[in-house]
């Protein structure tokens, strides 16, 4: 994780630089007399654990650049929805966004990766996401939507809860509504395990459960405690299927 770590401070420090903000060195004297601003939208509020981390990056860039350099981060107050939030960084009506974990959904370029199993360790994800991977995705993004992508990040292996039964094999899958993200390859997933996928935003996924519309979904383990998934489930099976990756986003290359 340390050298995740040190490639994203890396990407931070160059995109910002890319994107034409201050970088945390020491500003041009005609930039001192006021800060700049940079609002930066996430789906959810904490305990979710990717907002937690970028509440805590938002308040340490602020604090090392000596306040010339203002991250204001809005986690779940601001947009409600993940192509709500990248539009808006497209069009500059704020500066940093992300599509939390629905990159493929925003991101066709980024459903690649969520193939089951195709990603067997997080040593692999890093290496591709920090090298000549992460580097034709930032290009294109680029290139196709005018932005800059200040680094990757991942929200783990996703894993099956469910109301109905455990899953320890493929088969036992079968019959089981399960919500899926609205990108094709989380439905053929599912449909392909015998399953019936059920795309649903996630802001519907808890009632959904708790109505019994859907039996249950996937997320990483972080999440399944974080957003109380337990609360609507009997069981939780450690499936590592899918790794979840996907970016935050800086406006401006337009």
């Amino acid at each position: 994780m340390d050298r995740a770590a040190s490639a994203t401070r890396r990407r931070v420090l160059q995109a910002a630089g890319a994107a034409g903000i201050l970088t945390l060195g020491k500003a041009p004297a005609f930039a001192q007399a006021q800060p700049k601003k940079l609002v930066f939208a996430h789906i959810t509020a904490e305990p979710e654990s990717s907002a937690v981390a970028f509440a805590a990056m938002a308040k340490e860039v602020t604090e090392r650049s000596k306040g010339e350099l203002v991250i204001e981060f809005h986690g779940g107050t601001l947009l409600t929805k993940e192509l709500e939030i990248i539009n808006a960084v497209k069009s500059g009506n704020i500066a940093i966004g992300d599509p939390g974990g629905a990159a493929a959904t925003v991101f066709p370029e980024m459903g690649v990766f969520l193939v089951p199993y195709l990603v067997a360790s997080y040593d692999q994800a890093y290496k591709m996401f920090n090298g000549q991977v992460g580097e034709r995705l930032d290009k294109q993004f680029q290139d196709k939507y005018k932005l800059k992508v200040l680094f990757f990040y991942d929200y783990g292996f996703r894993h099956f809860w469910n109301s109905k039964r455990p899953i320890k094999e493929p088969k036992d899958v079968r019959g089981l509504k399960l919500r899926v993200q609205p990108a094709k390859v989380f439905a053929d997933t599912i449909n392909g395990f015998g399953g019936v996928a059920v795309p649903m935003a996630w802001g519907e996924v808890i009632p959904a459960a708790q109505q019994g519309v859907i039996d249950g979904a996937d997320l990483p383990i972080v999440n399944i405690l974080a957003l109380k998934a337990y609360e609507v489930s009997k069981y939780c099976s450690m499936t590592y299927h899918n790794y979840g990756p996907s970016s935050i986003s800086i406006s401006g290359m337009g």
